[in-house]
Protein backbone atom coordinates (compact mmCIF):
# COMPACT_ATOMS: atom_id res chain seq x y z
CA UNK A 1 0.00 0.00 0.00
CA UNK A 2 1.22 3.45 -0.85
CA UNK A 3 1.29 6.53 1.25
CA UNK A 4 0.63 6.63 4.94
CA UNK A 5 0.80 2.88 5.42
CA UNK A 6 4.12 2.39 3.68
CA UNK A 7 6.33 1.18 6.51
CA UNK A 8 8.94 3.86 5.85
CA UNK A 9 6.43 6.71 5.76
CA UNK A 10 4.61 5.46 8.86
CA UNK A 11 7.89 5.20 10.78
CA UNK A 12 8.74 8.68 9.58
CA UNK A 13 5.48 10.06 10.94
CA UNK A 14 5.84 8.28 14.27
CA UNK A 15 9.58 8.87 14.71
CA UNK A 16 10.10 11.67 17.18
CA UNK A 17 6.35 12.19 17.39
CA UNK A 18 5.71 11.16 20.97
CA UNK A 19 2.49 13.17 21.06
CA UNK A 20 0.96 11.18 18.20
CA UNK A 21 1.99 7.88 19.79
CA UNK A 22 0.36 8.97 23.06
CA UNK A 23 -2.83 9.89 21.18
CA UNK A 24 -2.95 6.46 19.55
CA UNK A 25 -2.46 4.81 22.95
CA UNK A 26 -5.20 7.03 24.41
CA UNK A 27 -7.59 5.96 21.63
CA UNK A 28 -6.72 2.33 22.29
CA UNK A 29 -7.17 2.84 26.03
CA UNK A 30 -10.61 4.47 25.75
CA UNK A 31 -11.89 1.72 23.47
CA UNK A 32 -10.43 -0.99 25.69
CA UNK A 33 -12.22 0.46 28.71
CA UNK A 34 -15.51 0.33 26.79
CA UNK A 35 -14.74 -3.24 25.72
CA UNK A 36 -14.07 -4.40 29.28
CA UNK A 37 -17.18 -2.61 30.52
CA UNK A 38 -19.30 -4.43 27.94
CA UNK A 39 -17.82 -7.90 28.79
CA UNK A 40 -18.40 -9.41 25.33
CA UNK A 41 -16.64 -12.65 26.30
CA UNK A 42 -19.76 -13.49 28.34
CA UNK A 43 -22.10 -15.60 26.16
CA UNK A 44 -25.16 -14.04 27.78
CA UNK A 45 -23.89 -10.55 26.95
CA UNK A 46 -23.17 -11.63 23.38
CA UNK A 47 -26.73 -12.90 22.93
CA UNK A 48 -28.48 -9.97 24.61
CA UNK A 49 -26.32 -6.99 23.72
CA UNK A 50 -23.94 -7.82 20.86
CA UNK A 51 -25.88 -10.02 18.42
CA UNK A 52 -28.82 -7.66 18.02
CA UNK A 53 -30.48 -6.20 14.92
CA UNK A 54 -28.07 -6.17 11.93
CA UNK A 55 -25.30 -7.76 14.01
CA UNK A 56 -27.16 -11.07 14.16
CA UNK A 57 -27.43 -11.13 10.38
CA UNK A 58 -23.70 -10.42 9.97
CA UNK A 59 -22.87 -13.15 12.49
CA UNK A 60 -25.10 -15.65 10.69
CA UNK A 61 -23.61 -14.92 7.28
CA UNK A 62 -20.03 -15.02 8.57
CA UNK A 63 -20.67 -18.32 10.31
CA UNK A 64 -22.17 -19.74 7.13
CA UNK A 65 -19.04 -18.78 5.16
CA UNK A 66 -16.85 -20.57 7.71
CA UNK A 67 -19.06 -23.67 7.81
CA UNK A 68 -19.84 -24.07 4.10
CA UNK A 69 -17.02 -22.21 2.40
CA UNK A 70 -19.62 -20.61 0.12
CA UNK A 71 -21.97 -17.62 -0.07
CA UNK A 72 -25.10 -19.76 -0.47
CA UNK A 73 -26.75 -18.39 2.70
CA UNK A 74 -26.55 -14.87 1.27
CA UNK A 75 -29.34 -15.79 -1.15
CA UNK A 76 -31.89 -17.02 1.38
CA UNK A 77 -32.63 -13.82 3.28
CA UNK A 78 -34.89 -10.83 2.69
CA UNK A 79 -31.86 -8.58 2.17
CA UNK A 80 -29.04 -9.45 -0.22
CA UNK A 81 -26.08 -8.12 1.73
CA UNK A 82 -22.67 -7.41 0.27
CA UNK A 83 -19.88 -9.81 1.32
CA UNK A 84 -17.24 -7.40 2.67
CA UNK A 85 -18.06 -7.29 6.37
CA UNK A 86 -19.19 -10.94 6.70
CA UNK A 87 -15.89 -11.98 5.06
CA UNK A 88 -13.97 -9.84 7.56
CA UNK A 89 -15.80 -11.53 10.46
CA UNK A 90 -15.48 -14.98 8.89
CA UNK A 91 -11.69 -14.66 8.61
CA UNK A 92 -11.46 -13.85 12.33
CA UNK A 93 -13.97 -16.55 13.26
CA UNK A 94 -11.95 -19.15 11.36
CA UNK A 95 -8.77 -18.16 13.18
CA UNK A 96 -10.31 -17.72 16.64
CA UNK A 97 -12.97 -20.42 16.80
CA UNK A 98 -16.08 -18.26 16.36
CA UNK A 99 -15.17 -15.85 19.17
CA UNK A 100 -17.13 -12.65 18.65
CA UNK A 101 -15.03 -10.73 21.16
CA UNK A 102 -11.94 -11.25 18.98
CA UNK A 103 -13.73 -9.43 16.13
CA UNK A 104 -14.39 -6.54 18.49
CA UNK A 105 -10.72 -6.43 19.53
CA UNK A 106 -9.71 -6.22 15.87
CA UNK A 107 -12.19 -3.39 15.37
CA UNK A 108 -10.75 -1.58 18.39
CA UNK A 109 -7.29 -1.81 16.80
CA UNK A 110 -8.59 -0.62 13.42
CA UNK A 111 -10.46 2.30 14.96
CA UNK A 112 -7.40 3.28 17.00
CA UNK A 113 -5.36 3.30 13.79
CA UNK A 114 -7.90 5.76 12.40
CA UNK A 115 -5.95 8.32 14.44
CA UNK A 116 -3.13 7.90 11.90
CA UNK A 117 -5.49 8.34 8.97
CA UNK A 118 -6.99 11.49 10.50
CA UNK A 119 -3.44 12.79 10.97
CA UNK A 120 -2.71 11.84 7.35
CA UNK A 121 -5.80 13.66 6.00
CA UNK A 122 -4.83 16.81 7.91
CA UNK A 123 -1.28 16.42 6.57
CA UNK A 124 -2.47 16.13 2.97
CA UNK A 125 -4.57 19.26 3.52
CA UNK A 126 -1.25 20.94 4.45
CA UNK A 127 -2.43 21.87 7.93
CA UNK A 128 0.10 22.63 10.65
CA UNK A 129 1.49 19.93 12.91
CA UNK A 130 -0.54 21.32 15.81
CA UNK A 131 -3.72 21.08 13.74
CA UNK A 132 -2.89 17.48 12.82
CA UNK A 133 -2.38 16.55 16.46
CA UNK A 134 -5.59 18.30 17.53
CA UNK A 135 -7.55 16.44 14.84
CA UNK A 136 -6.01 13.13 15.91
CA UNK A 137 -6.78 13.83 19.57
CA UNK A 138 -10.37 14.77 18.78
CA UNK A 139 -10.86 11.46 17.01
CA UNK A 140 -9.19 9.52 19.83
CA UNK A 141 -11.71 10.84 22.35
CA UNK A 142 -14.70 10.75 19.98
CA UNK A 143 -17.15 8.38 21.67
CA UNK A 144 -19.48 7.54 18.78
CA UNK A 145 -16.82 5.68 16.75
CA UNK A 146 -15.36 4.30 19.99
CA UNK A 147 -18.70 2.75 20.88
CA UNK A 148 -19.10 1.60 17.29
CA UNK A 149 -15.85 -0.35 17.59
CA UNK A 150 -17.39 -2.68 20.21
CA UNK A 151 -20.47 -3.45 18.12
CA UNK A 152 -20.67 -6.17 15.48
CA UNK A 153 -21.54 -3.63 12.81
CA UNK A 154 -19.79 -2.56 9.62
CA UNK A 155 -19.17 1.12 10.40
CA UNK A 156 -15.61 0.80 11.73
CA UNK A 157 -14.26 -1.24 8.81
CA UNK A 158 -16.17 0.88 6.31
CA UNK A 159 -14.94 4.17 7.79
CA UNK A 160 -11.34 2.95 7.79
CA UNK A 161 -11.50 2.12 4.07
CA UNK A 162 -13.47 5.23 3.13
CA UNK A 163 -11.20 7.60 5.06
CA UNK A 164 -8.15 5.95 3.50
CA UNK A 165 -9.61 6.61 0.03
CA UNK A 166 -10.28 10.25 0.99
CA UNK A 167 -6.67 10.71 2.14
CA UNK A 168 -5.29 9.22 -1.06
CA UNK A 169 -7.74 11.23 -3.19
CA UNK A 170 -6.55 14.51 -1.66
CA UNK A 171 -2.98 13.43 -2.39
CA UNK A 172 -3.97 12.51 -5.94
CA UNK A 173 -5.47 15.94 -6.53
CA UNK A 174 -2.14 17.52 -5.66
CA UNK A 175 0.30 15.07 -7.22
CA UNK A 176 -1.55 13.02 -9.80
CA UNK A 177 -0.23 9.59 -10.70
CA UNK A 178 -2.12 6.57 -12.02
CA UNK A 179 -0.98 4.42 -9.08
CA UNK A 180 -2.67 6.68 -6.56
CA UNK A 181 -5.95 6.71 -8.46
CA UNK A 182 -5.76 2.94 -8.79
CA UNK A 183 -5.49 2.68 -5.00
CA UNK A 184 -8.38 5.10 -4.54
CA UNK A 185 -10.63 3.05 -6.81
CA UNK A 186 -9.67 -0.25 -5.18
CA UNK A 187 -10.18 1.11 -1.66
CA UNK A 188 -13.53 2.74 -2.44
CA UNK A 189 -14.63 -0.47 -4.14
CA UNK A 190 -13.70 -2.46 -1.04
CA UNK A 191 -15.68 0.04 1.06
CA UNK A 192 -18.72 -0.48 -1.19
CA UNK A 193 -18.46 -4.23 -0.66
CA UNK A 194 -18.63 -3.55 3.07
CA UNK A 195 -21.50 -1.05 2.85
CA UNK A 196 -23.19 -0.45 -0.52
CA UNK A 197 -23.93 3.16 0.45
CA UNK A 198 -20.50 3.94 -1.03
CA UNK A 199 -21.59 2.76 -4.49
CA UNK A 200 -22.57 6.22 -5.73
CA UNK A 201 -19.77 8.07 -3.96
CA UNK A 202 -17.51 7.45 -6.94
CA UNK A 203 -19.59 10.16 -8.67
CA UNK A 204 -18.42 12.65 -6.03
CA UNK A 205 -14.79 11.79 -6.75
CA UNK A 206 -15.30 12.11 -10.50
CA UNK A 207 -17.14 15.42 -10.09
CA UNK A 208 -14.42 16.89 -7.87
CA UNK A 209 -11.76 15.75 -10.35
CA UNK A 210 -13.67 17.43 -13.19
CA UNK A 211 -13.95 20.68 -11.21
CA UNK A 212 -10.35 20.67 -9.98
CA UNK A 213 -7.56 22.70 -11.49
CA UNK A 214 -5.31 19.77 -12.38
CA UNK A 215 -4.24 19.29 -15.98
CA UNK A 216 -6.90 17.86 -18.30
CA UNK A 217 -4.72 14.87 -19.16
CA UNK A 218 -4.14 14.06 -15.48
CA UNK A 219 -7.86 14.47 -14.78
CA UNK A 220 -8.92 12.15 -17.58
CA UNK A 221 -6.30 9.53 -16.70
CA UNK A 222 -7.08 9.69 -13.00
CA UNK A 223 -10.84 9.47 -13.53
CA UNK A 224 -10.51 6.53 -15.90
CA UNK A 225 -8.14 4.55 -13.68
CA UNK A 226 -10.20 5.28 -10.56
CA UNK A 227 -13.48 4.23 -12.17
CA UNK A 228 -12.08 1.07 -13.76
CA UNK A 229 -10.44 -0.02 -10.50
CA UNK A 230 -13.66 0.67 -8.59
CA UNK A 231 -15.77 -1.33 -11.03
CA UNK A 232 -13.22 -4.16 -11.11
CA UNK A 233 -13.55 -4.68 -7.35
CA UNK A 234 -17.35 -4.81 -7.57
CA UNK A 235 -17.50 -6.94 -10.73
CA UNK A 236 -17.11 -10.44 -9.19
CA UNK A 237 -20.01 -9.94 -6.75
CA UNK A 238 -22.19 -8.25 -9.36
CA UNK A 239 -21.44 -11.05 -11.83
CA UNK A 240 -22.43 -13.60 -9.18
CA UNK A 241 -25.76 -11.84 -8.63
CA UNK A 242 -26.30 -11.77 -12.38
CA UNK A 243 -25.65 -15.50 -12.62
CA UNK A 244 -28.10 -16.30 -9.81
CA UNK A 245 -30.77 -13.59 -10.16
CA UNK A 246 -30.25 -12.21 -13.64
CA UNK A 247 -29.40 -8.75 -12.26
CA UNK A 248 -25.94 -7.21 -12.56
CA UNK A 249 -26.17 -5.36 -9.25
CA UNK A 250 -24.37 -5.09 -5.94
CA UNK A 251 -27.32 -5.49 -3.58
CA UNK A 252 -31.09 -5.09 -3.32
CA UNK A 253 -30.87 -2.95 -0.16
CA UNK A 254 -31.38 0.47 -1.76
CA UNK A 255 -35.03 0.09 -2.77
CA UNK A 256 -36.01 -1.85 0.35
CA UNK A 257 -34.38 0.57 2.79
CA UNK A 258 -35.71 3.59 0.94
CA UNK A 259 -39.28 2.39 1.27
CA UNK A 260 -39.30 0.48 4.57
CA UNK A 261 -37.15 3.03 6.42
CA UNK A 262 -37.21 6.51 4.86
CA UNK A 263 -40.72 6.56 3.43
CA UNK A 264 -42.36 4.33 6.03
CA UNK A 265 -40.93 6.43 8.86
CA UNK A 266 -42.17 9.59 7.16
CA UNK A 267 -45.66 8.13 6.90
CA UNK A 268 -45.58 6.90 10.50
CA UNK A 269 -44.51 10.27 11.93
CA UNK A 270 -46.81 12.32 9.69
CA UNK A 271 -49.91 10.23 10.43
CA UNK A 272 -49.13 9.31 14.04
CA UNK A 273 -49.15 5.56 13.43
CA UNK A 274 -46.65 2.79 14.17
CA UNK A 275 -43.85 1.94 11.76
CA UNK A 276 -45.32 -1.58 11.33
CA UNK A 277 -48.70 -0.14 10.34
CA UNK A 278 -47.08 2.33 7.96
CA UNK A 279 -45.19 -0.47 6.24
CA UNK A 280 -48.30 -2.63 6.00
CA UNK A 281 -50.32 0.20 4.42
CA UNK A 282 -47.57 1.00 1.93
CA UNK A 283 -46.97 -2.60 0.90
CA UNK A 284 -50.55 -3.82 0.74
CA UNK A 285 -50.68 -6.87 -1.53
CA UNK A 286 -47.85 -5.73 -3.80
CA UNK A 287 -45.64 -8.72 -3.03
CA UNK A 288 -48.06 -11.59 -3.45
CA UNK A 289 -46.26 -14.24 -5.48
CA UNK A 290 -43.05 -12.16 -5.79
CA UNK A 291 -39.97 -14.13 -4.74
CA UNK A 292 -37.14 -12.54 -6.73
CA UNK A 293 -35.24 -10.24 -4.32
CA UNK A 294 -34.37 -7.66 -6.96
CA UNK A 295 -37.95 -7.55 -8.23
CA UNK A 296 -39.05 -6.92 -4.64
CA UNK A 297 -36.55 -4.08 -4.43
CA UNK A 298 -37.94 -2.54 -7.64
CA UNK A 299 -41.49 -2.71 -6.26
CA UNK A 300 -40.38 -1.07 -3.03
CA UNK A 301 -38.71 1.72 -5.02
CA UNK A 302 -41.90 2.33 -7.01
CA UNK A 303 -44.03 2.39 -3.84
CA UNK A 304 -41.64 4.89 -2.27
CA UNK A 305 -41.57 7.14 -5.33
CA UNK A 306 -45.38 7.09 -5.58
CA UNK A 307 -45.66 8.15 -1.93
CA UNK A 308 -43.13 10.96 -2.36
CA UNK A 309 -44.88 12.15 -5.51
CA UNK A 310 -48.14 12.52 -3.58
CA UNK A 311 -46.57 13.79 -0.33
CA UNK A 312 -43.47 15.70 -1.44
CA UNK A 313 -43.74 18.50 1.13
CA UNK A 314 -44.24 16.06 4.02
CA UNK A 315 -41.32 13.92 2.88
CA UNK A 316 -39.04 16.95 2.47
CA UNK A 317 -39.96 18.18 5.97
CA UNK A 318 -39.15 14.93 7.75
CA UNK A 319 -36.13 14.23 5.58
CA UNK A 320 -34.68 17.62 6.57
CA UNK A 321 -35.46 16.98 10.24
CA UNK A 322 -33.73 13.61 9.99
CA UNK A 323 -30.61 15.21 8.52
CA UNK A 324 -30.46 17.60 11.48
CA UNK A 325 -31.17 14.77 13.92
CA UNK A 326 -28.19 12.82 12.57
CA UNK A 327 -25.89 15.53 13.92
CA UNK A 328 -27.89 16.21 17.09
CA UNK A 329 -27.69 12.67 18.47
CA UNK A 330 -24.87 11.99 20.93
CA UNK A 331 -23.15 8.93 22.41
CA UNK A 332 -25.32 9.23 25.54
CA UNK A 333 -27.44 6.13 24.88
CA UNK A 334 -24.44 3.97 24.01
CA UNK A 335 -22.55 4.97 27.16
CA UNK A 336 -25.53 4.36 29.45
CA UNK A 337 -26.17 1.01 27.78
CA UNK A 338 -22.57 -0.11 28.34
CA UNK A 339 -22.85 1.00 31.96
CA UNK A 340 -26.03 -1.04 32.37
CA UNK A 341 -28.07 2.01 33.29
CA UNK A 342 -31.67 2.53 32.06
CA UNK A 343 -31.90 4.57 28.87
CA UNK A 344 -34.92 6.79 28.21
CA UNK A 345 -35.57 6.51 24.47
CA UNK A 346 -38.07 8.63 22.59
CA UNK A 347 -36.39 8.69 19.21
CA UNK A 348 -39.44 10.02 17.37
CA UNK A 349 -39.80 13.16 19.55
CA UNK A 350 -37.60 15.55 17.52
CA UNK A 351 -39.06 14.42 14.21
CA UNK A 352 -42.71 14.43 15.22
CA UNK A 353 -42.92 17.21 17.81
CA UNK A 354 -39.75 19.25 17.34
CA UNK A 355 -36.42 19.33 19.15
CA UNK A 356 -37.44 21.28 22.27
CA UNK A 357 -39.30 18.34 23.90
CA UNK A 358 -36.13 16.25 23.54
CA UNK A 359 -34.02 18.99 25.14
CA UNK A 360 -36.45 19.40 28.05
CA UNK A 361 -36.55 15.64 28.58
CA UNK A 362 -32.76 15.39 28.63
CA UNK A 363 -32.49 18.18 31.18
CA UNK A 364 -35.09 16.51 33.42
CA UNK A 365 -33.11 13.28 33.37
CA UNK A 366 -29.68 14.95 33.60
CA UNK A 367 -28.89 13.80 37.14
CA UNK A 368 -29.95 10.18 36.57
CA UNK A 369 -27.99 10.08 33.32
CA UNK A 370 -24.81 11.52 34.89
CA UNK A 371 -25.26 14.81 33.01
CA UNK A 372 -24.08 13.06 29.85
CA UNK A 373 -26.55 14.73 27.48
CA UNK A 374 -25.69 18.38 28.23
CA UNK A 375 -21.94 17.72 28.40
CA UNK A 376 -21.85 15.74 25.15
CA UNK A 377 -24.15 18.21 23.41
CA UNK A 378 -21.94 21.13 24.45
CA UNK A 379 -18.90 19.31 23.08
CA UNK A 380 -20.66 18.70 19.77
CA UNK A 381 -21.68 22.35 19.46
CA UNK A 382 -18.05 23.41 19.93
CA UNK A 383 -16.88 20.88 17.34
CA UNK A 384 -19.49 21.96 14.78
CA UNK A 385 -18.84 25.68 15.20
CA UNK A 386 -15.08 25.26 14.91
CA UNK A 387 -15.59 22.95 11.89
CA UNK A 388 -17.53 25.71 10.15
CA UNK A 389 -14.69 28.09 10.98
CA UNK A 390 -12.19 25.58 9.61
CA UNK A 391 -14.16 25.28 6.36
CA UNK A 392 -14.27 29.07 5.97
CA UNK A 393 -10.52 29.25 6.55
CA UNK A 394 -9.92 26.63 3.84
CA UNK A 395 -11.98 28.62 1.37
CA UNK A 396 -10.15 31.83 2.28
CA UNK A 397 -6.88 29.97 1.88
CA UNK A 398 -7.73 29.12 -1.76
CA UNK A 399 -8.38 25.45 -0.94
CA UNK A 400 -11.81 25.56 -2.55
CA UNK A 401 -11.57 22.20 -4.31
CA UNK A 402 -10.59 20.39 -1.12
CA UNK A 403 -13.26 22.28 0.85
CA UNK A 404 -15.78 21.16 -1.78
CA UNK A 405 -14.65 17.53 -1.42
CA UNK A 406 -15.13 17.52 2.36
CA UNK A 407 -18.47 19.33 2.11
CA UNK A 408 -19.82 16.94 -0.53
CA UNK A 409 -18.67 13.92 1.46
CA UNK A 410 -20.40 15.13 4.63
CA UNK A 411 -23.54 16.05 2.69
CA UNK A 412 -23.59 12.67 0.93
CA UNK A 413 -23.62 10.64 4.13
CA UNK A 414 -26.16 13.02 5.68
CA UNK A 415 -28.70 13.22 2.87
CA UNK A 416 -28.90 9.51 2.03
CA UNK A 417 -30.04 8.27 5.48
CA UNK A 418 -32.22 11.37 5.93
CA UNK A 419 -35.07 10.59 8.31
CA UNK A 420 -33.47 7.26 9.25
CA UNK A 421 -31.11 9.13 11.57
CA UNK A 422 -28.87 7.11 13.86
CA UNK A 423 -25.69 8.40 15.45
CA UNK A 424 -23.67 5.53 13.97
CA UNK A 425 -24.54 6.71 10.45
CA UNK A 426 -22.41 9.77 11.23
CA UNK A 427 -19.26 7.73 11.84
CA UNK A 428 -17.92 7.86 8.23
CA UNK A 429 -17.85 11.67 8.24
CA UNK A 430 -16.62 12.19 11.81
CA UNK A 431 -12.94 12.11 10.69
CA UNK A 432 -13.71 14.78 8.08
CA UNK A 433 -15.44 17.34 10.25
CA UNK A 434 -12.98 16.75 13.10
CA UNK A 435 -10.15 17.72 10.76
CA UNK A 436 -12.05 20.91 9.94
CA UNK A 437 -12.74 21.48 13.64
CA UNK A 438 -9.05 21.10 14.42
CA UNK A 439 -8.25 23.76 11.81
CA UNK A 440 -10.71 26.12 13.47
CA UNK A 441 -9.42 25.38 16.97
CA UNK A 442 -5.83 25.95 15.86
CA UNK A 443 -6.81 29.34 14.45
CA UNK A 444 -8.52 30.29 17.72
CA UNK A 445 -5.40 29.27 19.69
CA UNK A 446 -3.21 31.32 17.35
CA UNK A 447 -5.43 34.40 17.66
CA UNK A 448 -5.59 34.05 21.45
CA UNK A 449 -1.78 33.90 21.69
CA UNK A 450 -1.48 37.02 19.51
CA UNK A 451 -3.95 38.90 21.70
CA UNK A 452 -2.04 37.93 24.85
CA UNK A 453 1.25 39.07 23.29
CA UNK A 454 -0.06 42.56 22.66
CA UNK A 455 1.28 44.85 25.43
Amino acid sequence: MAGLFDSGRTKGILAGNAALILIILAALGIRTILFVSLRPWDNDVVERRVLVDDARSYHYLASSIVETGTFEKFDSGFFLRTPGYPLFIAGIYRASGHRTWVVLIMQIIIDSLMVLIVYGIASELEFTRRTRLIASALYAISLIPAIGSIKLLSEVLFTFLFALSIMWFIRGLKRGGARLFLLIGLTLGAAALVRPIALSFVIVYLAVLALSRIRARTMITGSTVLLLAFLAVLAPWQARNYQIFGRYALSNLAGINFCRCNVALTKAYAEGITLADARAELEGTSFVGVTDPFERSDIYSNIALDYIRDNSAVFAKYHAKGCVQTFVTTARGGILDIMGRPVVRRDNTPLRDGFMPRIVERLKNAREELFLAPVLAAGQVIVYLTAILGLVLMIRGKQTTLALLLTLAIAYFTLIPGIFSLSRFRIPVIPLYLVLSARGIDQIITRWKRIREVP
